[in-house]
């Protein structure tokens, strides 16, 4: 196990408030009706291949996928109450498959352990798995694992940083399930020819780092796997900063990490994918932080997919008072639910229930103190991009790198004048697109 020094620029140690890093993986099984969106992936969304009325059991596949996005299954057996297109809590519009459980937990006669003999069943049985980045990108797995030929990784980075503040659902996991990420850390390299695997995790989670290097002593695989424990400094666990931070290694703009020839794996991803090779069980449910300072009993809850965040809140009792906000992700990077009938997807590792703190204070002018180039991981100048953004200057964006920008919201953390710079950018890089778009098109016309 080895202590690193920080090791990327900018960043920012906001109030860490794990709460919940003590409280025990609680499953939650009976749920009567979960909610099923179509796109809980980059790519295109499934295809739904159920209708209402339809009988369905749990691992059955219920959306078909194209491109590279990959199958949804059910998370309950029942019956399928509607399939319909409704715009959600996050503000996206959304076909799902909602189901009644009937509360047989019957279990569809294709879910069997998959026979994995190579690399190419290997990378198959992920995609059938359903599997995406569960720290909250929602890549498709198995396209992470089929980089360019030229393009070998040499590294496998587990990413357990979890430098969100309140989230603890994967340091639970470290704890309580060591055995599977190991193992499914030691899979990946085998079938990927990957020779060495480096762990990373923030110094505020010991207990998980005991644990997991435990279980890797257990096993004999210290020659495989290292544990790298980093500082805290939050946004450690994006991927560009942390493969930065752990090998020095700097992705170029706009690449990815097979670029430098890494390949970056979260910890519960890892797990899941051994738990499906064990069992044939495909991701249909998760481990997530109920947390904040409403939920009557915050703790770690593994759901099935398309749980209601009222169901959660009903079966975990409730809440305390009335939340101000309801996030689905980090306070940092984390979306505002606008309804509580908002289903929990694939990528979502925490719902945070707020009051204190929850109310935006008033934005005031622009000082210009630099404290959020200071900030920015990235190197940008984020105060410029937001008068570039405000007034639509599509030669600024471009010239400033807008594009770049991953949005975790360190400018904003630090901004004494309290401007809202990270929506003020996704504005930006929607006004960047959409003007490539026309010029695209024009070149088009012109040819």
């Amino acid at each position: 196990m080895l202590f690193a020094k920080r090791a990327f620029k900018g960043g920012v140690h906001p109030l860490e408030n794990k709460l919940t890093s003590d409280h025990p993986i609680t499953e939650i099984k009976d749920i009567g009706l979960v909610r099923i969106p179509m796109n809980m992936s980059v790519g295109a969304p499934c295809k739904p291949t159920v209708k209402a009325g339809d009988h369905v059991d749990i691992g059955q596949v219920i959306g078909e996928p194209s491109g590279i996005s990959v199958p949804i299954h059910a998370s309950v057996s029942g019956k399928v109450k509607a399939v319909k297109t409704e715009y959600m809590g996050t503000g996206d519009m959304m076909v799902l498959v909602d189901i009644e459980n009937d509360f047989q937990y019957t279990v569809h006669e294709s879910v069997r352990k998959p026979v994995v003999t190579d690399y190419d069943t290997f990378v198959a049985a992920v995609r059938a798995s359903g599997m995406v980045g569960l720290g909250g990108a929602g890549f498709p797995t198995h396209i992470k694992m089929r980089p360019p030929q030229d393009k070998k990784p040499d590294l496998l980075l587990i990413n357990g940083m979890e430098c969100e503040p309140f989230i603890t659902s994967d340091e639970r996991q470290l704890i309580e399930q060591p055995g599977h990420v190991v193992a499914g850390i030691l899979t990946v390299l085998q079938y990927m020819n990957i020779p060495k695997a480096i762990v990373g995790i923030e110094a505020n989670k010991p207990q998980g780092t005991a644990s997991l290097q435990a279980e890797i002593e257990r096993r004999g695989a210290q020659d495989r796997i290292e544990v790298r424990v980093m500082p805290v400094r939050y946004p450690q666990g994006a991927e560009k900063v942390m493969i930065q931070a752990i090998t020095g290694r700097i992705i170029p703009a706009q690449g990815l990490p097979h670029d430098v020839n890494v390949m970056v794996l979260n910890v519960s991803t890892v797990n899941y994918i051994n738990q499906y090779l064990e069992t044939g069980m495909p991701l249909v449910r998760r481990v997530l932080t109920l947390t904040g300072d409403c939920p009557a009993n915050p703790g770690n809850y593994e759901v099935p997919i398309g749980t209601r965040i009222s169901d959660l809140l009903e079966k975990t009792g409730g809440t305390t008072c009335d939340p101000k906000k309801v996030l689905m992700g980090g306070p940092m990077m984390g979306l505002a639910m606008s309804d509580y009938t908002t289903p929990i997807v694939k990528n979502n590792n925490a719902i945070i229930l707020m009051d204190k703190g929850a109310v935006l204070p008033e934005e005031s002018p622009c000082i210009s103190c630099g404290r959020c180039i200071d900030a920015c991981p990235a190197g940008l100048m984020p105060n410029i991009l937001n008068k570039a953004t405000k007034k639509k200057d599509f030669d600024r964006l471009d010239e400033y790198a807008v594009m770049n920008c991953f949005e975790c919201g360190s400018c904003a953390y630090v901004c004494p004048a309290k401007i809202q710079l990270v929506q003020s950018i996704r504005t930006g890089k929607k006004i960047y697109r959409a003007q490539l778009d026309e010029i695209k098109k024009a070149k088009e016309a012109a040819v």
